[in-house]
């Protein structure tokens, strides 16, 4: 353990020293869905929360004293500090020593720091302009995070979640089964099954290859228009509620035998499915806004760059000029030789 978590800081020190410690963003980024052989009942969305709020071991309690070096403490705050900028490589810390782990980094840090100091590092011009950087940097993070959460509250949330309510236009679902086979003669022989009453539920249980819909005995939930190859929707619309598809249905995933349990009219996303979507849509849109108001009230005057310099024509060579007797060309013609006179 303690050779892994010795690991853990020359990491820690190796990625501040090659890439320096990464800004917070409020950028949230956003997962295309995979294509599956046919759609399922869209699963809410993960909590778009920050991570670091949902992983912080440590409330940042600025009382908290952990250790003491060289008489400045160190406080719970401040290892809060680092563990939002070093969460990935937290992830494989286990948890009952991240504490520990962070305690240490921050001791290395402070040394490491005055170290620094001692040698006048700390007055190197390139130092100087880096350390103006982080202050910048740390600010305007701070600066947006609080404005942020001040401005988007849960009314707002609330606001936007109604706005889009009232404008959500219902679309029709369907509530599908289906059984998928790999070949036609499966399906072929699937259909004489269920001709003869088989139950659609079981035979998809014991035969469908679709992992997941057919251990729930090929039930998708309610599918809308546009979440299926268009092969398998074209069949499945078209169909009367309680009937199945009389012919194997091709598509890229195999065969499939589609029934339609019902049909209902969409609703609009409530609250418990919509709000971390709609506080991110909020904070970034109030980002952009903020940085557009201080911009405009500033004075920006971007510096173009020196007009690039013409190179010098190249001087002839020494060995290159006209021979004797000879003319010198001035129209770029081949030089000529005076003719002697009789």
């Amino acid at each position: 353990m303690i050779a892994f978590c010795r690991t853990f800081q020359m990491k820690i020190a190796a990625g501040a020293l090659l890439a320096g410690v990464a800004a917070a963003s409020l950028a949230v980024a956003q997962e295309a869905p995979a294509e599956a052989p046919a759609a399922t009942e869209a699963a809410p969305p993960a909590d778009t929360a920050p991570a670091a709020e949902a992983t912080r071991a440590l409330p940042p309690d600025p009382k908290r004293v952990y250790a003491i070096v060289d008489g400045d403490p160190i406080t719970e705050a401040d290892l809060a500090i680092v563990a939002e900028q070093y969460e990935r490589e937290l992830g494989s810390i286990p948890q009952d020593v991240r504490i520990s782990e962070l305690l240490d980094v921050v001791i290395d840090m402070r040394l490491l720091a005055k170290a620094a100091e001692a040698d006048g590092i700390d007055k190197n011009e390139e130092v100087v302009r880096r350390l103006g950087l982080d202050r910048a940097m740390t600010l305007r993070n701070e600066y947006l995070r609080q404005k942020a959460l001040a401005a988007v509250t849960d009314e707002k949330v609330k606001e936007r979640l109604d706005k889009e309510a009232a404008a959500f236009v219902p679309e029709d679902e369907f509530h599908l089964h289906h059984i998928l086979v790999a070949t036609e003669d499966e399906a072929k022989a699937i259909l004489a099954d269920l001709e003869k009453g088989g139950d659609f539920a079981a035979i998809a249980k014991e035969k469908s290859i679709d992992p997941g819909s057919g251990a729930r005995g090929g039930d998708l939930g309610f599918v809308p228009k546009g979440k299926t190859v268009p092969e398998f929707e074209n069949a499945a619309i078209a169909l009367e509620v309680g009937a199945y598809t009389k012919a194997p249905v091709k598509s890229q995933f195999g065969w499939h035998i589609i029934k339609l349990d019902e049909t209902r009219k969409s609703s609009a996303p409530g609250l418990e499915t919509e709000e971390g979507r709609i506080r991110n849509d909020l904070i970034r849109e109030f980002v952009q806004a903020e940085i557009e108001a201080v911009r405009a009230a500033a004075k920006i005057e971007i510096v173009p760059p020196p007009p690039a310099e013409t190179p010098a024509a190249d001087a002839p060579a020494a060995g290159d000029a006209p021979a004797a007797g000879t003319a010198a060309p001035v129209d770029g013609t081949a030089p000529t030789t005076p003719t002697p006179a009789p």
